[in-house]
């Protein structure tokens, strides 16, 4: 799975995290705040011991919004989160309707930025969050989100430490209405890691 060093290109969000333990989280995470059905730990990657989703899909993980975490301050030395990266503006949006979406980029930055500053609250120092974004073009834009997610972090007081990209299987999004292409198909995702201070 992993070669001798760790490098900065992954093939599967397994290898990321796995290279994340490695350098910087050798104890396992403590929760996953976005678990979903559990898919980055079916593998090689251990279980976290707390499991958080907005809407659980398999049973022992518990109901919670990532912007408001049920757990004191200065709790966790390493978390997940893998929110959605895209918004499902309707019926025809394949992916914005087999997975969770929002109504609107604005919606997408404004919850990104709560959970920061929740995340922030609910690390203890030193505590690290392992964030998997995905840029896009929609409607002919560049969507930065990895960019963006930088840019909150290091305002908020996060420490950049790290960032792996996946290059995975060839699978990219493609709409209903990409007939013409205006910029470069997005083929990989970042997985961030930020630490608290």
């Amino acid at each position: 799975m992993l070669d001798r060093f760790v490098s900065s290109v992954a093939a599967s969000d397994e290898e990321a995290l796995l290279g994340i333990m490695r350098l910087y989280v050798p104890l396992g995470f403590d929760a996953d705040v976005t678990y979903s059905t559990g898919r980055f730990y079916r593998g090689a990657v251990p279980q976290p011991l707390y499991k958080f989703d907005i809407s659980p899909q398999v049973e022992g993980v518990l109901p919670a919004d990532c912007r408001r975490l049920p757990v004191p301050e200065n709790s966790w030395s390493a978390m997940v989160c893998d929110l959605p990266f895209i918004h499902a503006p309707g019926k025809r949006s394949i992916i914005g309707n087999r997975f969770a979406g929002f109504k609107s980029q604005a919606e997408l930055r404004s919850v990104y930025q709560d959970a920061m500053f929740e995340f922030y609250r609910a690390l203890a120092p030193n505590g690290i969050v392992a964030w998997k974004c995905q840029d896009i073009v929609e409607s002919g834009k560049q969507n930065w989100t990895s960019c963006w997610l930088w840019l909150w972090a290091v305002e908020i007081g996060f420490y950049p430490l790290d960032q792996i990209v996946v290059i995975g299987g060839g699978r990219k999004i493609t709409g209903h209405n990409h007939g013409r292409q205006i910029h470069a198909r997005r083929g990989h995702c970042v997985w961030w890691v930020l630490r608290k201070p």
